[in-house]
């Protein structure tokens, strides 16, 4: 499923290359977490500082079934945040592996609301994808 992409740029032309990047990468999310339901992604190069360099700032909201999701990095502290490209990756990997963060954190919750007795395993399932008459519907 491919969740609604939102595209902002600040400070800077709007670019058909930095776009089709933030699309591969958001493509690539949305396969790893198909529970993504919508990205937005800001992209500005908010200082024009020749003395110390221009840095882009890569701001990514997630909308999850449930939480709202905000990622938003200090660019300055990394120098190859002058770099548009590698500031879309690195936002992108850290964009990953909070939501994959959070992934655990629901299992965990889950396998201790299992083990309480609180859900039986069919229904945990249902709870992940669909209700349990969509499961039935399927034939499972």
């Amino acid at each position: 499923m491919l969740s609604p992409l939102q595209i902002t740029f600040r400070g800077l032309c709007t670019s058909e290359a930095i776009e089709s990047i933030v699309r591969k990468k958001a493509e690539k999310l949305t396969d790893s977490f198909p529970w993504l339901e919508e990205l937005k992604v800001t992209i500005s190069a908010p200082h024009h500082s020749h003395h110390k360099g221009n840095f882009f700032h890569i701001h990514t909201e997630c909308t999850l079934r449930g939480r709202h999701v905000v990622i938003s990095r200090e660019p300055e502290a990394n120098p190859k945040h002058q770099d548009v490209y590698l500031a879309i990756q690195d936002a992108f990997l850290v964009t990953e592996r909070r939501l994959r963060d959070l992934q655990r954190e629901r299992r965990a919750g889950r396998r201790a609301a299992m083990a309480a007795g609180g859900l039986s395993a069919r229904e945990e399932v249902a709870n992940l994808w669909g209700t349990r008459e969509d499961l039935l519907a399927l034939g499972t």
